[in-house]
């Protein structure tokens, strides 16, 4: 679902994601993310490719999937001993 305020900006919810674009008069773009669960929005630290090196790409995570993830690792790992 996308959901446009005006002709400068834009609002997706993609899964339980929701990001918000904003250009403003001098053409800068603001990006921000937001996460359904709350929880404090990260910045992977990994390289991503891209189409070409004009490109940019960022991976993001909140707290809680990393923690769910660290804990599902845990839990698979007692499993395998």
């Amino acid at each position: 679902m996308t959901t446009y305020h005006d002709s400068h900006s834009a609002r997706m919810n993609i899964n339980d994601w929701v990001v918000e674009l904003i250009v403003d008069s001098d053409g800068h773009l603001s990006v921000y993310i937001d996460h359904k669960d709350k929880s404090p929005v990260i910045m992977c630290d990994i390289e991503m490719e891209t189409d070409n090196d004009k490109q940019w790409a960022d991976q993001f995570t909140t707290l809680n999937i990393e923690r769910d993830y660290s804990d599902t690792q845990k839990t698979n790992k007692k499993g395998t001993k």
